[in-house]
């Protein structure tokens, strides 16, 4: 039988509990025990009086945050897996289905599933991509914490969600995920929408600055923790820390800083065949100076190392997307790897929407495409020009990846009209 406990901290958000509780109670697969932590709202919590289909306690603590809050509801708890609702946002029917079968025999520790997100009156659905775990926290959380289900055991060895002065201005569901993934915890994804997360104007994660702040410390805390780096691993690590340098700077962070950058160095002189010095000057780009020109002396000895297109061919960010962007970033995968074994050949981009603005910058430290687009012919995506997609001779010894995801179809059908092979469209 599953036995899983959830724990709801609420903090002055008492009607919010209510609705938490009601899609708790929604559920195919019923939690054991149900943890609200009332913690030191104005006005005491009051549970509903109504009959919940679980165990339901209440626990009233003075306000000491939100972490420490998830910290005390966890120590009710007695059950093998272990969920973390906050107040305002709930679980649908199915969040717990893949379970049933598997909770008995599983090796996995920790399950993320899709949410959907909900930022006003627009809906999406989100999954969380990677192609390891660690290296997606390398880079951000790739998900709200309440679509993960936790090993309750493994929680409890960790101690909990930190709550010291790392975490002020949020991120602790962040720093608990990193510190147990560089541990070796194992993390596996679960195809199915589990949750709504609600977006907020006044939330959390709507002050960036405070955000970033934190994020950044819990990154210089547990990034040199990794036993080993992998090529993936050291790129994301490279471009997280130029993108961060100046923060760092900011707040005092230097030492923790130059070790990180320090362990990021010795990483990459180890995997020396796997860099390239014209991908590492474009990552450097967009950091300050003296950093570019250190790591660039540093890095000098490898200069000449044979390149080879990393195995990471998807360089580009890991974290959540929206579901259309899975199935395009999948094809991208591919339409490179093909390219990697015929590298003479020409890689066309087809089309100028959402997706080729954000593959486009990542396409471009690899190979230079050429962008062509039926309506766009003349204009600029991402720096490149683009070209009439009418012309059949584009087409001769290429590979053509269709940058779209509503009209795939219809593209597609276009470029069988000019007798390009199918085998090289993406």
């Amino acid at each position: 039988m599953v036995s899983i406990g959830v724990v709801i901290p609420c903090f002055n958000h008492n009607h919010l509990v209510i609705k938490a509780l009601q899609s708790l109670m929604q559920l195919h697969v019923q939690p054991s025990h149900v943890v609200v932590v009332d913690d030191g709202s104005d006005l005491p919590l009051v549970l509903p009086d109504f009959a919940p289909t679980f165990n339901l306690s209440l626990l009233r603590i003075a306000n000491g945050g939100l972490a420490n809050a998830r910290n005390q509801g966890l120590r009710l708890l007695n059950t093998d897996w272990l969920v973390f609702l906050d107040a305002d946002d709930y679980l649908y029917p199915s969040a717990f289905d893949f379970l049933q079968d598997i909770a008995n025999t599983t090796t996995v520790d920790i399950f993320v599933s899709n949410h959907e997100l909900i930022d006003g009156s627009q809906r999406r659905v989100v999954k969380p991509l990677y192609s390891e775990p660690l290296n997606a926290v390398l880079q951000s959380n790739i998900a709200p914490i309440h679509a993960y289900v936790f090993r309750r055991q493994v929680v409890n060895q960790y101690q909990g969600f930190d709550t010291t002065d790392l975490i002020k201005g949020g991120h602790e569901d962040y720093e608990l995920l990193f510190r147990l993934l560089v541990d070796g915890v194992v993390l596996r994804h679960v195809d199915n929408v589990a949750c709504a997360y609600i977006k907020y104007a006044n939330s959390m994660s709507a002050n960036k600055v405070a955000m970033a702040h934190s994020r950044l410390r819990v990154w210089l805390r547990h990034f040199p923790r990794i036993a080993d780096l992998s090529v993936d691993d050291i790129y994301v690590a490279l471009l997280f820390l130029v993108e961060n340098c100046q923060l760092a700077e900011e707040l005092r962070l230097n030492e923790a800083y130059a070790l990180a950058l320090k362990y990021w160095h010795n990483q990459a002189k180890n995997k020396q065949s796997a860099l390239n010095m014209s991908v590492l000057k474009s990552m450097l780009q967009n950091g300050p100076d003296w950093l570019g020109e250190k790591l660039l002396a540093e890095l000098s000895d490898i200069k000449h190392a044979t390149y080879q297109l990393p195995s990471r061919q998807n360089v580009f960010d890991w974290r959540a997307r929206y579901a259309h962007f899975h199935v395009a970033y999948q094809r991208l995968k591919a339409c490179l790897h093909a390219w990697q074994m015929q590298s003479t050949k020409q890689l066309i981009v087809y089309g100028c929407g959402e997706i080729a603005q954000e593959v486009l910058p990542i396409i471009g430290l690899i190979t230079q495409p050429k962008v062509v687009d039926s309506f766009q012919h003349g204009h600029h995506v991402a720096g490149f020009e683009v070209a009439d997609a009418s012309i059949a001779s584009l087409y001769n010894n290429a590979l053509i990846y269709i940058a779209s995801e509503t009209a795939w179809d219809e593209i597609y059908t276009g470029l069988m009209k000019l007798a390009v092979d199918p085998k090289a469209i993406y």
